[in-house]
């Protein structure tokens, strides 16, 4: 069986960093990005590393230390090296309450004997199940906007000290990219001479927030979207009856779900929902509507509009999602059948809806729902910004 099987799909991240664990060769520093699976599967694949590293199962026998013990080899240690207690140190836990179970539920199927990582069988990975492991410590920002520099200074005061009984002892600090500049200097000061036992694991949604010098000492791990096969086998392992009762059912329900879910699993699961499916349906029934109706020039869109009742912020946001999906999955149609659609089930279903419309119209189009989007992000009136927008698309 693979390394990390509880992480669905990306199989070459995973034989990357099963390689790097097996040989003693993973670094002192990474950062985990991407949006699929948001941050419960960031915070997974860093969790499975972690468990990985400490597990006591490891197929290869190499010691980062090269046999000796680590003591000693850093200097201005206590003498002891007593780890600080938990709990003292705000934004700093040896477990985060999401570490205990999986998100993505029971793994089944791994060997006793160890040949996939991390084993869940040994003390350490128990441990780390049980959100006990003394050497796994998780860092976040709390109800703070930011990760301020007074978290980052106990960190490193915390990181000097040797690992409680591993020879690896791993950090993940979530939100990273929140952290302020302050905190992130602080933090280099950190990276560029870390402890020969540390490993930093910094989960974000985007690294381009951060600063270059951090990057540059981090490599990215990108978690990328899953392939529909992929979707299909985890959905169906892991949402169980529900997505059991909506593939042998509804087979157009189980498409939309999946091209809803755009490869994120997390997504997915929580699509399985029949309520949030409904609703999915519903929002993009409306859109396609008013979209329709903008397009044809009909003045029936601007009654429509107008007669929304105190339309909220998040509703004209979700509206404008869908339409200018709906506009690309059209635009594309005019050039081809061979892409894959993100509103419509199919290519065919998006030259359906276009018929009659020139791709410079739609292309157009595409400008003004950007526009009006950015439009109510800065608070401007919902009802005026739509009015206006589907007014400048009927006269193009």
């Amino acid at each position: 069986m693979a390394d990390f099987p509880s992480i669905p799909g990306n199989d070459a991240l995973r034989a990357r960093l099963s390689s790097m664990i097996r040989s003693g060769t993973l670094g002192h520093a990474y950062i985990i990005e991407g949006e699929t699976g948001g941050d419960k599967l960031r915070f997974d694949l860093a969790f499975a590393v972690a468990k990985a590293l400490l597990c006591e199962k490891k197929t290869s026998a190499l010691n980062v230390f090269g046999g000796v013990s680590p003591i000693g080899e850093i200097s201005g240690l206590s003498p002891q090296g007593e780890s600080l207690p938990q709990g003292e140190i705000s934004g700093l836990s040896s477990q985060d309450e999401t570490c205990g179970v999986s998100p993505f539920g029971e793994i089944s199927g791994l060997s006793p004997k160890g040949e996939s990582l991390p084993c869940n069988a040994c003390p350490s990975c128990v441990r780390a199940d049980a959100g006990t492991h003394p050497d796994i410590r998780v860092i976040d920002r709390g109800e703070r906007a930011t990760l301020g520099v007074d978290t980052v200074r106990r960190l490193k005061k915390d990181a000097y000290l040797i690992p409680s009984e591993s020879e690896r002892k791993v950090y993940i600090i979530k939100d990273a990219d929140t952290m302020t500049v302050e905190a992130q200097n602080a933090f280099l000061l950190l990276l560029e001479e870390p402890p020969a036992f540390v490993l930093f694991l910094l989960l974000c949604r985007d690294s381009g927030l951060m600063l270059e010098t951090i990057r540059s000492r981090a490599p990215a791990l990108r978690l990328s979207p899953c392939s529909r096969p992929v979707m299909e086998e985890y959905l169906l392992r892991e949402g169980k009856d529900a997505a059991r009762r909506l593939f042998s059912s509804d087979a157009r329900g189980r498409d939309e779900l999946l091209l809803a879910a755009g490869g994120d699993p997390v997504l997915g699961l929580e699509l399985l929902d029949g309520n949030r499916l409904s609703a999915l349906r519903e929002a993009k029934r409306r859109a396609s509507e008013l979209l329709s109706l903008i397009l044809s020039g009909s003045d029936e869109a601007l009654y429509t509009i107008a007669s929304m009742k105190k339309p909220k912020r998040d509703e004209a946001a979700e509206l404008l999602f869908h339409m200018r999906r709906a506009l690309r999955d059209m635009l594309l149609s005019k050039k081809s059948r061979g892409f894959e659609t993100c509103f419509y089930l199919t290519p065919d279903e998006a030259a359906e809806a276009s018929a009659g419309c020139s791709a410079k119209k739609l292309a157009l189009a595409i400008d003004e729902t950007s526009s009006a989007s950015e439009a109510i992000d800065a608070y401007a009136s919902v009802t005026t910004t739509l009015l206006s927008m589907s007014i400048r698309i009927r006269n193009q």
